[in-house]
């Protein structure tokens, strides 16, 4: 049961800013009831499964605890000086009945303990200076002026039902309203004995039941139905109903008579707001992992707020606060170009709209901002027709994107809105060039790249950029800077990979952004030597290196290291007038020795080299390809 107690009245005529709606974390692991007290401007939450009931600020930041078994229902007093939570202390062991824990609301401190003399955790009233709670049989009051004192049974005739739930005004002292699985009864508890006023039968179990602040309506809202509905204190005739989403279990009328509906409305709206009349004001869609929790709406006393729990589906709850709900949510729109020719008149047409009308004259403001005054210019105030429509021109002299910003203020009944319209206007390409593409670099050497730019309106700054290949090294800003007179722009990198090296001018009023982009090619430091040779000399003009069958040939070979990278070293042997393969092995990165036994191969013509070819063999693809000269020889005796 939700519970509103009286606050300080706000000053009629001050002008008060919006505030943006808020939602903050509660530690809390269930929700078993909520409280707005508006003297001490804070928000209880029972939490039964936490065994605590939890003190938050409006905007959600709990500042005191109060630990105790099975928190459920929570009730204030009229004056807000007591703070009353229904524990559970039975542990399954020995039986105990419920407790009634009164709390000190600024603190959260106990100062006394009442006893129901029933099993469970029963729903919570404060009426005619008692705390009642509801029983199969009737109900039990509590007198809390009294210490430790234990609760007074008043049966029923034919019992109230099972799972009553109850709902009181401090407007209407002596009534209280049960809401059960036989219905829906009005109680008179003023006297003696306890008196039903008025019953009605309902089609489905009652989620949540409030009374209007000013007794005289009692709002419901039943499982598996899509509507509130408004019922007459005096006989539960219904007055309206007012259409929500499927899976209702929330709701409470405001000072004013503006009512909030909830439901477990995934994918559509979870709360709607009516006026005192009916009239629809606006929807709220809480975020889609989100569930609005049952009996979990309230209305701040006197005040503007609405609040609301939500559980995530990963079991987080959070407090809502939401600041303008009874000010309905305008819609604007705009239509028109998304691009446009700079210095050309253009044309936007928009609409404000609203389902509590506009009168015709509201004004709209419009703000341009672009490249030129990024904060944005002022151009005019439009007014709406009676249509709600508006009509926009504008020449603008900048290019890139002009955002065209609307801002409706907002007004008594009505929340501020704000549109932004992107027009991309055109603006001319400029000459931008990047030198070195393609070129091939031996490794470790130092690369200087030159941008040029052609013309442009007052924009002369460039930079350019390398980017290693590979993912372990982020791009790099080598330089930024103006170009000279000749419009060219220097910068040096050593470098060690292929690298892509990009020149960025990032446009200004009338010419448009581009980026240019060179690849510097770096060749991979490798080399192929030997040792063992006896002697060198000609055959078939080729230099053959000489080794002798009882001493191995010797062959090396040095590759830049970098993890997982080889060197493929190939053999080939002259046979039938041509060059064909012999034998091949892959050799890691870095030194390598490899031994040549050619005990077999006697008087074989054969040639070796060493080769970095990514990334098939190579294991990386960071480098250009790379090959040794080869290397003849021949074996014997």
């Amino acid at each position: 049961m939700v519970i509103l107690a009286a606050g300080v009245a706000v000053a009629v005529g001050v002008t008060i800013p919006a505030l943006a709606d808020s939602s903050q974390a509660l530690p809390i692991k269930s929700v078993g009831d909520v409280v707005v007290d508006g003297v001490h401007q804070r928000v209880f939450v029972s939490d039964p499964v936490g065994g605590k009931v939890v003190s938050a600020t409006y905007d959600g930041k709990v500042i005191a605890t109060s630990e105790m078994k099975r928190p459920g229902a929570l009730a204030l007093s009229t004056d807000s000086k007591k703070l009353y939570a229904v524990s559970d202390p039975d542990d399954g062991g020995a039986t105990e009945v419920a407790q009634v824990v009164a709390l000190d609301p600024s603190t959260m401190a106990g100062t006394d303990v009442h006893y129901t003399g029933v099993i469970g955790t029963p729903d919570l009233a404060v009426v005619a200076g008692k705390l009642w709670f509801a029983r199969e049989d009737g109900f039990g009051a509590i007198d809390p002026a009294v210490p430790a004192s234990s609760a007074e049974v008043k049966p029923v005739d034919g019992g109230i039902g099972r799972q009553p739930r109850l709902a009181f005004s401090a407007a209407a002292p002596n009534l209280l309203a049960v809401a059960s699985s036989t219905g829906l009864t009005t109680y008179d508890v003023s006297g003696e004995t306890v008196r039903s006023i008025a019953t009605v039968a309902t089609t489905g179990e009652i989620a949540d039941i409030k009374f209007s602040p000013d007794g005289e309506t009692i709002a419901t809202v039943a499982l598996g139905e899509s509507a509130v509905t408004l019922r007459n204190i005096a006989n539960l005739a219904t007055k309206k109903t007012l259409a929500i989403e499927a899976n209702a279990r929330a709701v409470d009328i405001a000072l004013d008579g503006t009512v909030a509906g909830g439901s477990a409305a995934a994918g559509r709206p979870d709360l709607h707001i009516f006026s005192a009349s009916g009239v629809k004001v606006r929807p709220y869609d809480l975020p889609a992992s989100d569930e609005l929790q049952p009996r979990t709406v309230a209305w701040e006393p006197n005040g503007s707020r609405l609040f609301a729990v939500s559980k995530s589906t990963d079991g987080a709850y959070t407090l809502r606060t939401f600041t303008e709900p009874r000010k309905t949510m305008p819609t604007l729109a705009v239509t028109g170009p998304a691009t446009a020719p700079r210095a050309k008149l253009l044309t936007l047409t928009g609409t404000l709209k609203s389902t509590v009308p506009l009168h015709t004259g509201t004004p709209v403001a419009v703000t341009r901002l672009d490249l030129t005054k990024p904060a944005g210019t002022v151009l005019m105030t439009r007014k709406i027709d009676a249509g709600g429509k508006f009509t926009i021109t504008d020449t603008p002299s900048t290019g890139g994107a002009v955002t065209y910003r609307l801002t409706y203020r907002g007004g008594p009944n009505h929340a501020a809105v704000t549109l932004n319209k992107v027009v991309q206007v055109s603006r001319v390409m400029p000459v931008l060039t990047l030198n070195q593409h393609n070129k091939i670099f031996n490794q470790g050497v130092t690369g200087t790249f030159t941008a040029h730019l052609g013309s442009t309106y007052t924009g002369r700054t460039v930079e350019i950029w390398a980017d290693p290949y590979g993912t372990d090294q982020a791009p790099r800003l080598l330089k930024r800077g103006t170009v000279n007179s000749k419009g060219d722009l220097s910068a040096s990198v050593r470098l060690t990979r292929n690298t892509s090296v990009t020149a960025k001018f990032p446009g200004d009023a009338r010419y448009a952004t581009r980026i240019v982009k060179s690849v510097a090619l770096v060749r991979v430091n490798l080399s192929l030597t030997q040792s063992n040779a006896y002697r060198t000399a000609k055959i078939d003009g080729l230099n053959y290196l000489h080794y002798r069958i009882k001493t191995p040939a010797m062959f090396f070979t040095s590759l830049t290291p970098s993890p997982n990278r080889r060197a493929s070293l190939e053999i080939q042997t002259y046979t039938s007038g041509a060059w064909r393969y012999f034998d091949s092995t892959l050799v890691p990165a870095g030194n390598a020795t490899n031994i040549f036994d050619g005990s077999d191969d006697i008087g074989r013509k054969l040639r070796i080299r060493a080769r970095y070819d990514p990334p098939s063999r190579s294991g990386d693809a960071f480098n250009y390809p790379a090959a040794t000269p080869y290397m003849y020889f021949i074996f014997t005796r």
